[in-house]
């Protein structure tokens, strides 16, 4: 396994299996990082997928488009929704979104980090201060 592999070449880097789109595990992911770290400065959602397909096409499952929006749209939003208390207890936190996931949502997603009237403004690729 890769992430094995990352954790003993370097030993200070903590390494959580998650799979985005399996709630459970996501929710274990942010408990995990509430218990060993209370906060978090910055969160990468980079889990992206992007297949060529024509939806229209019958040969295009349903289950293969809900993966797709499970992974690039359901997942990282319920991760950075269950990670906001700790972002924002974190030291000038900072949320970044893959270029891909920001095409996807880019104003549902501003949205979730909106505080006081504040929103970050979101672009393909960039990061966004957490108010």
């Amino acid at each position: 396994m890769e992430l094995d592999k990352l954790q003993t070449e370097h030993p200070k880097i903590d390494v959580v299996q998650c799979d985005i789109t399996v709630r459970p595990d996501v929710l274990a992911l942010v408990e995990t990082v509430r218990d060993r770290y209370g906060k978090i400065d910055v969160l990468v959602n980079n889990a992206g997928i992007m297949e060529r397909v024509n939806f229209l096409e019958e040969s295009v499952s349903d289950e293969r488009i809900a993966y797709e929006i499970a992974v690039n749209l359901r997942g990282p939003i319920l991760l950075t929704r269950r990670l906001l208390p700790l972002l924002r207890s974190g030291r000038n936190p900072m949320s970044s979104w893959s270029r891909q996931d920001t095409r996807c949502c880019r104003h549902g997603r501003s949205d979730l980090l909106r505080d006081s009237g504040r929103s970050p403004r979101l672009h393909d690729g960039a990061t966004a201060p957490v108010a």
